[in-house]
């Protein structure tokens, strides 16, 4: 901070937005606690008028995950803001990023079994599909969770279901879609329809 202060000193800049990114997720203490690094620097450079907190709020893709509440984490930062306006004589403008938020539940992929594969008694049954990480790479990066779906291509057929990995295009180990939660090493598969060549598998949340 002392360097960007003296470079502003040299160049005669006047820094007035700071920009930060937290992906904190849906924890309204984790952003107030980011929140309130950000302001002590925001204090430091007394031309910021504007501060972006970024994006980073948690979208609930899974049955068991909740999304972030805006209001609570908006609440839980309303003090600090206001805080810092009576000390430091500075109305900041808060900005945020929430992209992924609004649009993640409005889009799903949907992708072909081009074939499926049984490694045995100790192994899995794989679904290879037309898609994966050249499309999609939460899986891959994070170990996300997305709601997945079989739909065979016979409307009527009737099938049981069975434990399934699916396994992406790319000829790469990492592209599965099926990873076990916040480990995109390694593997959990799902209680899905049991697919066959030419069904459609849907990936929610996407």
């Amino acid at each position: 901070l002392d360097r960007v202060r003296a470079l502003q000193g040299q160049l005669d800049l006047r820094i007035t937005r700071m920009h930060t990114h937290i992906g904190s997720g849906g924890d309204p203490q984790a952003w107030k606690h980011c929140a309130r690094l950000a302001l002590a620097i925001a204090a430091q450079l007394p031309d910021v008028v504007r501060l972006n907190l970024g994006g980073g709020f948690k979208v609930g893709r899974m049955p068991d995950e909740a999304s972030a509440n805006l209001a609570e984490i908006g609440n839980a930062l309303l003090d600090d803001f206001r805080d810092f306006a009576k000390v430091h004589g500075r109305k900041l403008h808060l900005e945020i990023e929430p992209g992924t938020y609004l649009v993640a539940g409005a889009g799903a992929i949907v992708a072909s079994v081009s074939d499926v594969v049984d490694t045995g008694s100790d192994g899995y049954t794989f679904a290879k599909v037309d898609t994966g990480m050249t499309e999609f790479l939460r899986p891959n990066l994070y170990g996300a969770q997305h709601p997945i779906a079989v739909f065979p291509a016979d409307p009527g057929a009737t099938r049981d279901e069975i434990d399934l990995l699916i396994a992406g295009h790319c000829c790469e180990s990492g592209d599965m879609l099926t990873p076990a939660p916040g480990d995109p090493e390694g593997l959990a598969p799902r209680r899905l329809t049991r697919p066959v060549t030419g069904d459609s598998i849907v990936i929610g949340g996407a």
